[in-house]
């Protein structure tokens, strides 16, 4: 049951209102009626919206008519409005239609009312269905193309007797043409392969004639060199004026043609193992391949000892029955990982395929590629990589590959993160959120070292500090090295950090050591030195041993003799004596 008419009555008088509403319901049209009679009530009930129709008093004395239909038109557009009004001149009245009034009554002439109403309410319903279709011819326009695009298909019609022909965005995508592109035979013949030229022309001039549909497969040849396959299908029909025309589709096959020439090439090699199969379970068929991967004699698969679904473990039973399910209603199987068991009860991991040879059929193939080397060299890799991560964790030396163009990261190692206090589950941080890691006091000179190396296409090598999220003040130590695009341009840097807090913390207490020994030698005026035993040179002075004897540390250790001239004569040879002795 349709709810009451919801009518919004912008009216001072409540008299006239309740007229307008004892008529409608005279008429048996069922509503509820607010009035409003100020700009703040007319502006609260369009925000509150749920209105079917909006009925205005043009002579209202609070505030401009024309200012409420524009009010009205921008907050519910497709809600009539009409004016109803004791004065309305004509000139007004053609401004308001302008804007987008509904229609208009006097109220000299309320007879009009109802049927100025139920054509508003049916014009309304008739746009609002309109755009409702316009809505869902849209979004079938965009469902199709988004389908079109991803499956790498698009539509063609062809006209034969005009020779016009329609392509689909996603044709001309397929043939690397613009929108501006008006398609014609010649222009297709023109990107064809010219090996498959004249089996296109046969195909076109055999269609044309016998007016036929047609499937048939070819390549493309495109401006920039590249090839493509294609895979073309039509039926034909006729059009209002009983003109032959095809409407069909082509399909970009180009990957699939590439994974064909993979498999031949590894059937060939006796590489990929092949298989033919029941859906009772029976294995009709192996070659060499399969068997060597499954350790089985070809008697034993042959002669039903042994079942295909024998040869899987149970955990991976439920995903080869999907697979057969899939297999039903398509006719393929996308390739999967599992496991199959050798003779030998081992176990060797597998990608794994199949089609039936007919639809409905009861006969498939199976496609299988032993994965143990990959198994291997990913274990390998995944041994080696935790190596790595155990290394820069106790060295405190992180890895990272940086791109010059954005900034972008693409590679940051765990220890990474560590050291610059970042979450690796958020994600790698752009060139910002790495700036703001650095001290303020250094990033200019971190900027400039870097921009340095860009221009001149040169390794970079840098200390600096950053400031973690949990306060503390880290040095790194970081090494870059250019890699240069084949113009010679500089496409990335990659290169290591090295968190030396520890060191540089070491260093700075050394410092502090030293100085206050040399504040406790100068207070104490004692000096310290060491010397060669067997030449009794000086190896070392401290600053005090200087100023004690007077010798500037910028020119250097003072040899022996000149040292021993700066002790009293009458103490020499004793301190010599002494100095060989103790050597």
């Amino acid at each position: 049951m349709r709810h009451p008419l919801r009518i919004l009555s912008i009216e001072d008088d409540p008299r006239d209102a309740e007229l307008i509403q004892n008529l409608l319901e005279t008429e048996d049209i069922v509503c509820e009626v607010t009035r409003v009679d100020t700009q703040t009530a007319l502006q609260a009930s369009l925000e509150q919206g749920g209105i079917d129709l909006i009925l205005a008093d043009y002579s209202l004395p609070s505030f401009d008519r024309l200012s409420a239909l524009k009010l009205s038109m921008k907050a519910c557009p497709d809600v009539p409005f009409i004016f109803v009004s004791g004065t309305l001149g004509e000139e007004v009245a053609i401004e308001a239609l302008k804007i987008g009034a509904t229609d208009y009554v006097l109220k000299t002439r309320l007879s009009r009312l109802v049927p100025s109403v139920i054509r508003a309410l049916r014009e309304a319903e008739e746009r609002a269905e309109r755009k409702q279709a316009d809505e869902k011819l849209r979004r079938s326009e965009a469902y199709s193309a988004e389908a079109q695009r991803a499956s790498h298909t698009g539509s063609f019609g062809w006209k034969v007797s005009s020779g016009e022909i329609f392509w689909s965005d996603e044709t001309l995508r397929i043939f690397q043409c613009d929108s501006r592109t008006k398609p014609t035979v010649e222009f297709v013949l023109s990107r064809v392969h010219p090996e498959d030229r004249d089996l296109v022309q046969q195909q076109i001039d055999r269609a044309a004639r016998d007016g036929q549909g047609f499937d048939f497969e070819y390549r493309l040849q495109l401006p920039d060199g590249s090839i493509k396959h294609l895979r073309v299908t039509a039926h034909s029909s006729q059009d209002s004026s009983s003109n032959l025309e095809f409407i069909g589709a082509v399909t970009d096959i180009t990957e699939r043609k590439i994974a064909e020439k993979k498999i031949r090439r590894l059937v060939d090699a006796n590489i990929l193992g092949i298989f033919i199969w029941n859906l009772e379970g029976a294995i009709v068929g192996a070659n060499e391949a399969f068997l060597r991967m499954v350790q089985y004699g070809r008697e034993d698969l042959l002669s039903g000892r042994v079942r295909w679904t024998d040869l899987t473990p149970a955990e991976w039973r439920e995903r080869d029955e999907r697979a057969v399910t899939e297999l039903k209603g398509t006719g393929t199987v996308q390739p999967y990982e599992k496991e199959y068991f050798r003779k030998d009860g081992t176990r060797v991991p597998v990608l794994v395929g199949s089609a039936l040879f007919q639809e409905g059929g009861n006969e498939g193939v199976a496609f299988v590629l032993d994965l143990s080397e990959q198994k291997r060299a990913e274990e390998a890799l995944r041994t080696s990589e935790a190596y790595l991560a155990e290394a820069q964790r106790l060295t405190h030396t992180a890895s990272w590959v940086w791109r010059v163009a954005g900034g972008a990261a693409l590679h940051l190692s765990e220890e990474w993160y560590r050291i610059y206090g970042f979450d690796p589950t958020e994600g790698m941080p752009g060139w910002e959120k790495r700036l703001q890691r650095v001290h303020p006091e250094d990033r200019a000179k971190w900027q400039e070292v870097i921009e340095r190396a860009i221009g001149k296409k040169s390794d970079y090598e840098m200390e600096y500090r950053i400031l973690p999220p949990d306060g503390t003040v880290k040095y790194v130590h970081v090494v870059g090295h250019p890699v240069l695009d084949p113009s010679c341009e500089v496409l990335e840097f990659v290169g290591s950090s090295t968190d030396i807090t520890e060191r540089k913390q070491a260093g700075e207490a050394l410092r502090r050591s030293e100085a206050y020994l040399a504040e406790a030698q100068r207070v104490t005026h004692t000096g310290s030195w060491a010397s060669d035993g067997t030449t009794h040179e000086a190896l070392y002075w401290s600053e005090e041993m200087f100023r004690i004897f007077g010798f500037d540390p910028q020119q250097g250790l003072p040899m022996r003799d000149q040292w021993l001239q700066r002790i009293h004569p009458e103490d020499r040879d004793r301190v010599k004596r002494q100095g060989e002795a103790t050597g």
